[in-house]
């Protein structure tokens, strides 16, 4: 870009979607920022949408799934993340490429499900592509758990898949429970066969703190299992590697701490670095349009 520097200036929405719009307004009249990078979930994205085409400063928001801004039309909002009937069709379509192309049976289908609103959104998805193949006759199990659920908990809801004994399991978890899930798993013997994930992080810090690499990889490498996130610093991918050699210095000197929403934020980050540099101009116009 030229030598350009970028300030960065943070709003913290404390989680809570009444602060949305005082913090955004606070960014764009009195910080004056020429872009917004909105690492929140649906509900505070959601709350900021009377905002966004009034302000016309560009956002990318990228962790939210989003759906309910599309009716909207919003023409200074975009989103990295996918939709969640993306993250539901996906599953159903491992599952099909599993059974089409490598004669993984599929005859008895178990799915569980924590109980996060947009998990089950995720759900419905899942069942309606299963219905469309004709599979949800298949479905042996369909069983929802509290996000709430600690180690022995988990335990008893886990003892249940098993005794579905199922030739395919899906998995629809949280980041609160997956820690316990993935222990109780390997306690139990729980072991299907093919196990597909539509959401999780192989390794948030929480669940290394827990489970630790050995019983992770374990857990992974036991039976075919496919995931819909993976987050760890040793991915074994050759473009994760390259931006984690330019990220984590950058954030080390911040004095700030590494975390999963990091890679997700600077894709979006890049994204605006590009149209500025292309461009050579930050007119929220402009930038909006390219």
């Amino acid at each position: 870009m030229g030598g350009a520097k970028i300030e960065w200036v943070y709003a913290d929405t404390a989680s809570s979607s009444t602060k949305v719009l005082s913090e955004m307004e606070r960014l764009v009249d009195a910080e004056k920022v020429d872009a917004i990078i909105f690492s929140s979930p649906t509900a505070e994205v959601m709350a900021g949408a009377s905002l966004y085409d009034k302000l016309q400063i560009p956002v990318i928001s990228t962790i939210a799934t989003s759906e309910p801004l599309f009716k909207y039309n919003l023409k200074y909002w975009r989103m990295l993340s996918i939709p969640s009937d993306e993250y539901g069709v996906s599953v159903i379509k491992w599952l099909k490429s599993l059974s089409d192309e490598y004669r993984v049976k599929v005859k008895r289908i178990a799915i569980a499900t924590a109980e996060v609103p947009w998990l089950l959104t995720y759900l419905e998805y899942e069942k309606e592509e299963l219905k469309k193949l004709g599979l949800d006759k298949n479905i042996v199990l369909d069983l929802k758990y509290s996000d709430k659920s600690e180690l022995e908990g988990m335990a008893s809801i886990l003892l249940k898949i098993k005794a579905s004994n199922p030739d395919i399991l899906i998995v629809n978890d949280a980041a609160s429970t997956f820690p316990h899930y993935w222990r109780a798993a390997h306690n139990i013997g729980l072991y299907p066969p093919v196990t597909l994930y539509a959401l999780t992080a192989i390794a948030y810090p929480r669940a290394r703190a827990i489970l630790g690499d050995d019983l992770m990889m374990q857990h992974v490498v036991s039976k075919p299992v496919f995931f819909g996130t993976i987050a760890h610093e040793n991915t074994p991918h050759k473009a994760y590697q390259n931006l984690q050699k330019k990220i984590v210095p950058w954030v080390t000197k911040k004095g700030r701490k590494m975390n999963d929403y990091i890679y997700i934020n600077a894709q979006a980050a890049y994204a605006f670095a590009k149209v500025w540099e292309m461009k050579g101009t930050k007119d929220p116009k402009v930038v909006n349009d390219a």
